[in-house]
């Protein structure tokens, strides 16, 4: 796992040299490290939210905010794990069209060094949410609340991180090819073809969020 880990910049410029490396009875360590650095990032970004929201509730409401604000950062931790899931079924439903086989194991082993790109883009944005937050001023008013996640959303370095993650999302797409082409055996258009349909309904969903968020 060590090993691997230290190839991180292979993986990102040249997978296919990587998975040579690395593909062969895959590990599930350095994946799950990955994916736990994303959870924690994002815990990271729901966490400084609410602290900025926290100050202006009121001291009779803060048991009932803390608890939604632990629910919250609760599921930012797990997404991240069940996209990684949800990515690896996708993507050996759709090979086994192709008459793909292989063991879900490795193939969801190699799909999790696919999140390599998204550390990055969970680190950037954290950045972007704690600027933004640093930008905007909490109404002392909770009714207000509404209008203030509105702005939020709407807040230019908001889109700019959505964006972006949609970048990073065409790179993690770049090392998901060859690694379904390894683990599913399949040539490698058809695993340009499996990483196509769940990687664009992905991308079409977060381009109706920012579609949705710009005529609130």
């Amino acid at each position: 796992m060590a090993s691997a880990l230290q190839d991180i910049p292979t993986l990102l410029t040249d997978p296919e040299t990587f998975f040579d490396r690395h593909g062969t009875d895959p590990s599930l360590g350095g994946p799950v490290v990955l994916v736990t650095v994303i959870a924690l990032l994002s815990a990271v970004a729901a966490g400084a939210t609410v602290m900025k929201f926290s100050a202006a509730i009121p001291s009779g409401a803060q048991g009932v905010f803390l608890f939604g604000a632990l629910i919250g950062a609760g599921f930012a931790v797990v997404v991240p794990f069940i996209s990684w899931l949800l990515y690896a079924i996708a993507f050996v439903v759709v090979t086994y069209f192709f008459d793909g086989e292989g063991e879900f194991r490795d193939l969801f082993a190699l799909v999790g060094w696919g999140f390599a790109p998204k550390v990055l883009g969970a680190v950037v944005s954290v950045a972007l949410t704690l600027v933004v937050l640093q930008s905007l001023s909490i109404p002392a008013d909770p009714a207000g609340f509404q209008s203030f996640n509105q702005r939020l959303q709407q807040a230019t370095l908001t889109r700019v991180s959505s964006v972006l993650g949609i970048v990073f999302t065409l790179w993690s797409a770049y090392i998901w090819i060859p690694a379904i082409r390894r683990a599913r055996n399949v040539t490698r258009r058809q695993a340009i073809a499996a990483v196509a349909v769940p990687v664009a309904i992905s991308i079409l969903l977060t381009l109706f969020g920012l579609v949705s968020s710009s005529l609130v």
